[in-house]
């Protein structure tokens, strides 16, 4: 019995010692500390999902072998039930570790389909050392995914209108598409990453496609480029426009976006089309339309008449203007006046305005005549001549005044035949030159001057009426009575028609050369108005049909 308890005793002494040493002599791992806990961050995209980093480790006592790796499954952050196994984690088979030498070992996680921030735990233990005494260490895993971002449309295409006022914002806005007058607009972009995505910066870069001008910060800009964008949102971009600043032209190029994590910016195709304000065109349309009405009524036989008249007129007054006689200078004023407003009319026909200035030149010639020959004769000392003649051109004159012609006229061979006796009994010291172009002319056109009063007197006058009869004469006209007569065609038909017709003309013209084919207007200067003021010049000859019917069929424009 005591043999047996010795025994027992040398044996529990001897794995006693044995267990000591192969205790003092096992291998101790360390880590450092800046790798505590151990991060591996990485971007996933369509190529890469394994990502690695590497923990360096320390054997203190001893040498390793053969490094294991017990791993923890990684759990998302944010979501438990999102995880990567841990079979997927892995570290290079064979590893060693020389007493006291650090080495890097790497660490590698595979088969990444989410992106997102997991954590876990690291055990590295010598082969065959029991798992209580592993190297534990946490494990982080960061992964951001390369951002995939669309536009919803991949070509901005915008049109705007240069305007400053409530005019002539509100007549863009009445021609032209809505927002043209708007200066914030928006880009759409669809995130359909599974992670928020951070827009860092945007950029424009566009360029006048006929001005060369570039859109720079102060003209096109993004007031809050930095925002996130949330993981599969559609997410809005303000973008505001400095219409005004920009100079009539079509912009193009492209708006870039930096996204974080993204090689290349994200790259949406702009057009933006500038334009002037509509109201400058709509008055040199107006202006055009205008001076082509202009330019066909000089055409008109009214105009040629008065081109043709008014100088001779001009002339007659001219010689009128030395008149020094008040009674004779009013007279004579009546007259001119009267014959221009036939003239400004030019419904007498060229007949009867010849015949009104060849009386009028009569009256003026004998008038001036008598008012020279009295002159003459109150310079002279020819007393008993005076008191002959004077009397005689002073009822002369009146006589003519009054509208006697045939008295004035006898009263002319009166003068002439008491001036001759005078000359011929040598009483007189001049000749007949002064009285005796006058006589021959009032004798000449005596005649003619009687028909053309006869004339003039049978010529029918237009109707008139009261400034309220077209009233009477259109409810007549809905009652089924037919009052088209020349009172209600020149007073209320034609005026109707060419307000009609000025506004379809106009509106035709900013459709055609404003609205359809000016997105642009106003980058080429005064040729963009410019054809519109020929294009109202031009418009005006498709109403000459609408005119004839005005003027009955003449083609006149009155």
């Amino acid at each position: 019995m005591l043999r047996f308890i010795v025994i027992l005793s040398c044996i529990f002494l001897i794995f006693t010692v044995s267990g000591v040493v192969f205790a003092a002599e096992s291998p101790r791992l360390t880590v450092d500390q800046g790798d505590i806990p151990l991060v591996i961050k990485g971007t996933l995209d369509k190529e890469t999902t394994s990502f690695s980093s590497n923990v360096r480790l320390r054997v203190m006592g001893g040498e390793i072998k053969d490094l294991q790796l017990l791993p923890s499954d990684l759990l998302n952050t944010d979501d438990d039930s999102v995880a990567i196994a841990r079979s997927e984690i892995t570290i290079p088979t064979g590893i060693s570790l020389n007493d006291g030498q650090p080495r890097d070992v790497r660490v590698t996680v595979n088969n990444i389909t989410r992106p997102g921030e997991y954590k876990g735990n690291l055990k590295f233990m010598v082969s065959g050392q029991r798992e209580s005494k592993p190297l534990e260490i946490p494990l982080e895993l960061n992964i951001d995914a390369e951002p995939n971002v669309v536009p919803i449309s991949d070509n901005l295409n915008l049109q705007v209108v240069r305007c400053q006022n409530f005019i002539s914002c509100g007549l863009a806005t009445w021609l032209l598409p809505d927002g043209v007058v708007q200066d914030k607009w928006t880009v759409q972009l669809d995130n359909q990453t599974l992670i928020p995505v951070k827009l860092t910066d945007a950029t424009v870069i566009m360029q006048g496609e006929k001005t060369g001008n570039h859109v720079n910060n102060n003209d096109l800009f993004f007031p809050v480029p930095k925002k996130e964008l949330k993981a599969q949102k559609v997410e809005f971009i303000d973008l505001k426009i400095n219409r005004n600043q920009l100079s009539p032209d079509r912009y193009q190029g492209t708006l870039r976006f930096k996204l974080e994590n993204a090689d290349e910016p994200l790259k949406v195709n702009a057009n933006i089309a500038v334009r002037e304000a509509p109201i400058f065109a709509l008055i040199v349309i107006i202006a055009g339309i205008f001076v082509g009405r202009l330019a066909q009524d000089m055409e008109s036989s009214n105009a040629q008449k008065q081109v043709k008249f008014y100088p001779r007129y001009v002339e007659l007054r001219g010689n009128a203007a030395n008149i020094k006689n008040e009674s004779v200078f009013n007279y004579l004023e009546k007259q001119f006046q009267g014959v221009k407003l036939k003239i400004d009319k030019g419904e007498e026909t060229e007949e009867v305005l010849e015949q009104e200035l060849n009386r009028l030149e009569i009256n003026v010639s004998f008038l001036t005549n008598l008012e020279i020959l009295e002159t003459k004769l109150n310079e002279s000392e020819l007393d008993a001549l005076k008191a002959r003649i004077k009397p005689q051109i002073k009822e002369a004159r009146n006589s003519l005044i009054a509208g006697n012609i045939e008295q004035a006229q006898q009263l002319g061979k009166e003068i002439e035949q008491a001036l001759r006796e005078a000359q011929e009994d040598g009483s007189m010291g001049i000749t007949d030159d002064i009285i005796q172009p006058l006589l021959d002319g009032f004798r000449a056109s005596r005649d003619k001057l009687v028909e053309t009063i006869q004339a003039l007197a049978l010529r029918p006058q237009l109707p008139g009426g009261s400034r309220w009869n077209w009233l009477a004469k259109f409810l007549a006209a809905l009652s089924g009575v037919q009052t088209l007569n020349l009172e209600v065609r020149y007073w209320l038909i034609r005026p109707i028609l060419w307000l009609v017709l000025l506004i379809v003309l106009v509106l035709l013209g900013l459709q055609t050369l404003y609205v359809n084919a000016g997105a642009t207007f106003g980058v080429n200067g005064l040729y963009d108005y410019l054809g519109l003021f020929l294009w109202g010049l031009s418009a005006d000859i498709a109403n000459q049909g609408l005119r004839k019917l005005q003027s009955g069929g003449k083609g006149e424009t009155n």
